[in-house]
């Protein structure tokens, strides 16, 4: 079996960030680690597209160290984007 989640980061390697956000919907099944990947990805596209409101509202604070990363990232990002970094 190949590598389930390589359309979604080919696509947001690529910078077909709404592609990558399509995808990784589609791959709903995951679990575990391959799950957080998938989200990181999904996150990131999300904050590549200037949505960075969606990604901290989504994020919870006992979510997977990964995912916490990625949400410090929207904070900054929001931040950068109002002004104030």
């Amino acid at each position: 079996m190949g590598d389930a989640l390589f359309p979604v980061y080919n696509n947001f390697f690529i910078g077909n960030y709404q592609v990558c956000i399509n995808e990784a919907y589609e791959l709903s099944h995951l679990s575990g680690s391959d799950a957080t990947e998938r989200d990181c990805y999904l996150y990131r596209s999300h904050i590549a597209l200037g949505s960075c409101q969606l990604v901290i509202d989504e994020i919870q604070d006992d979510a997977a160290t990964a995912l916490l990363a990625v949400r410090c990232l929207a904070v900054r990002c929001l931040a950068r984007n109002l002004g104030s970094g």
